[in-house]
């Protein structure tokens, strides 16, 4: 098995943008609670 640099780079930027996706939707129902 060889390790591949950019997989683990494309493994990086799709767990920063799923914390991000669900950050903000955990953001937008705090908003959605508190109107």
């Amino acid at each position: 098995m060889k390790k591949r640099p950019i997989n683990d780079n494309a493994a990086n930027k799709n767990k920063i943008i799923s914390l991000i996706f669900i950050f903000s939707y955990k953001l937008s129902m705090l908003i959605h609670l508190k109107k």
